[in-house]
């Protein structure tokens, strides 16, 4: 059996294997360096930001960038060593909204999760029931997150369209076309496309794993089936329409932890003195 501290590591190994898909490729804060072009959003969290200026200081300067990505996985490694260092885990939210702010501008696509800075919430606090509440926050909020997705595209009749799921199929895979791309996903994107009746159950399941959560306003009990759903519906959807779960599978990891363990344990001697 699992315990609940080695669910809070893999919480932390999963988010720094994350990072490394992000960092190598040339997503990080490396990559933008002397990148001058930024894209807005039109929330203000989107751009505060880059009213004070500092973003575009510091992709401006490539060893900054460098530092910044390398105290993001040095953080993540602390944290998977020790999870509970509150102070260490309000820097890395910091650091890693500040990233996601970042490349989500510079990109102009929202292409990210923001699963990557929330997930270092409940790690914040110092005291042990604020880490707890901030736990049941988080949790509360991933579930309406994916349960009003769900009732979104059930209210707009989505669901009740044969041909929905084989033009967005289409419509995500037209840059490999273009470019004259072949391989596995291709063929199943094909194969999927041309058959409206079984993408159409896909995306009937795909509804069905983000309406998963509604069982958790109500009990803990489903909480490893709703993780397992989503991650499911993550992978399944990083695969089929080359939208990478990246930041969000270790936020998910979260649903399979009952509790916020790592309380310091009481001495014999204490114990004596209390008794």
């Amino acid at each position: 059996m699992i315990s609940e501290s080695a669910y809070h590591r893999m919480v932390f190994g999963m988010l720094f294997c994350e990072w490394l898909i992000i960092w190598i490729p040339g997503a990080g804060f490396s990559g933008l360096a002397g990148n001058g072009f930024f894209s807005l959003g039109v929330d203000p969290l989107a751009w505060l930001p880059f009213v004070t200026g500092f973003p575009q200081w510091l992709t401006g300067h490539a060893w900054v960038c460098l530092l910044s990505d390398a105290f993001i996985a040095v953080g993540i490694l602390v944290a998977l060593i020790s999870p509970m260092r509150s102070g260490w885990g309000k820097g890395m939210m910091l650091a890693c909204l500040l990233w996601y702010l970042t490349i989500t501008a510079y990109l102009g696509h929202r292409n990210f999760q923001t699963g990557i800075f929330l997930v270092w919430y409940p790690y914040i606090f110092a005291k042990q029931q604020s880490k707890q509440m901030a736990w049941e926050a988080l949790r509360y909020f991933v579930l309406f997150f994916y349960f009003s997705a769900a009732v979104f595209k059930i209210w707009e009749g989505q669901w009740l369209q044969p041909q929905h799921m084989s033009n967005i199929l289409k419509a995500q895979f037209i840059p490999y076309y273009l470019e004259g791309q072949s391989g596995l996903r291709l063929s199943v994107n094909q194969f999927l496309a041309n058959r409206p009746g079984l993408g159409a159950l896909l995306f009937n399941l795909s509804v069905l794993a983000e309406l998963l959560p509604v069982l958790g306003f109500f009990t803990r009990r489903y909480d490893k089936l709703i993780g397992f759903g989503l991650i499911a519906f993550h992978l399944a959807n990083w695969f089929l329409m080359d939208i990478a779960p990246i930041g969000q599978l270790s936020l998910l990891i979260l649903f399979f932890i009952r509790k916020i363990p790592f309380q310091q344990p009481v001495s014999d001697e204490h114990k004596t003195h209390i008794l």
